[in-house]
C-alpha cells in the first residue's frame, strides 16, 4: 500500500469517526428533549447559533414520528394478514 493510499484511507476512517460521532450527540440530545427539552435547545443553540426551534416544531416533529410509526404498524399487520395456514386435507 503506497502512502496516498494510505492516506485516503486514514481521512475516509476518520470521516467516518467524525459522523459517528455526530450522530451520537444527536442523539443523545435528542433523548435528553423528552426529561429536559429547555437544556436540549440550549445545547443546539450552543452548537449552531442561527437554529431556533419552538414548543410548535418539537409538536410537528412528535405528530411525525407517531404517524411513521403508525404507518409501519400497519404495513406490518398487512403484512401478516396475508400470511395463510395450510391447510393438510385428511384421509
Amino acid at each position: 500500500m503506497d502512502s496516498g493510499e494510505w492516506l485516503w484511507m486514514y481521512q475516509s476512517w476518520l470521516q467516518d469517526q467524525e459522523d459517528q460521532q455526530e450522530l451520537l450527540d444527536n442523539q443523545s440530545i435528542f433523548i435528553g428533549s423528552f426529561s429536559n427539552p429547555e437544556a436540549a435547545r440550549k445545547i443546539i443553540k450552543s452548537k449552531n447559533p442561527d437554529y431556533e426551534t419552538d414548543e410548535e416544531d418539537l409538536d410537528k416533529l412528535s405528530e411525525q414520528i407517531v404517524k411513521r410509526n403508525k404507518e409501519e404498524l400497519r404495513l406490518v399487520e398487512q403484512k401478516n394478514r396475508r400470511r395463510r395456514k395450510r391447510v393438510i386435507p385428511q384421509g
